[in-house]
């Protein structure tokens, strides 16, 4: 979550959207101040975001090493036949499962925009070399969106260009937005064919990124209710 102070009333605003917003209401004193000094808080932590990204790339590296580590306590707890070794791998597992939760939270809140998961009513199809395989939608931003796709035998390549067409609830147009592949996972249950996709847009159209962040935002405002 993204925080900062009411310059009016000194109460804390929080909103996922502050970094997308020139300036917000309180929701305390309801006068409309101008956003600044955001800080980035999870459930262990709180930072500046300004501090946040001067360090990205070394919590991003750790990240990745925290990865590492616990694939290879994984492979550890599935080797050992001794309890008491078990026992300890456990343990150590669940403390780096949750430095690893802190920290992919920190650094997912750090975006620059916001990514909707609840992506009822939006409809979408995907063309990549090859044809239109079937496509699920993950979550979507003005910025790009991660799919799922589904009988691909061999998914697009990182940095591949491919077109998305999108769809927005009440609107009978449908965009055509031009993409490409910024990363590429196989499916965590290992079924065949079947794939995620990271896509950033490339220079989408102004007026839908507005209509789409238009979605979002009152999307998300419904489900905090």
């Amino acid at each position: 979550m993204l925080q900062m102070k009411c310059p009016k009333c000194l109460e804390t605003i929080n909103s996922p959207f502050l970094i997308e917003l020139g300036a917000i209401e309180c929701e305390h004193c309801h006068k409309e101040v101008k956003v600044g000094d955001v800080f980035v808080t999870t459930k262990n932590m709180s930072m500046h975001r300004d501090a946040l990204l001067k360090r990205l790339r070394n919590y991003r590296l750790m990240l990745h090493e925290m990865e590492k580590e616990r694939n290879v306590l994984q492979k550890n707890q599935s080797a050992t036949n001794s309890e008491k070794e078990s026992k300890r791998n456990t343990n150590s597992q669940k403390s780096l499962d949750q430095h690893y939760a802190a920290l992919r939270e920190l650094l997912e809140a750090a975006r620059d925009n916001y990514r909707l998961s609840m992506t009822e009513g939006l409809s979408v199809k995907l063309e990549v070399a090859g044809g239109q395989p079937p496509v699920e939608l993950i979550n979507i931003s003005t910025r790009g969106a991660a799919v799922k796709i589904s009988e691909s035998p061999k998914p697009p390549v990182q940095n591949a260009p491919v077109k998305l067409h999108l769809s927005l609830p009440d609107i009978k147009k449908t965009y055509l937005i031009e993409a490409k592949v910024v990363w590429v996972q196989p499916d965590p249950s290992g079924a065949e064919g079947q794939f995620a996709l990271g896509l950033k847009f490339l220079n989408p159209d102004k007026a839908l990124q507005q209509r789409l962040f238009q979605h979002i935002y009152e999307t998300y405002k419904k489900s905090s209710v």
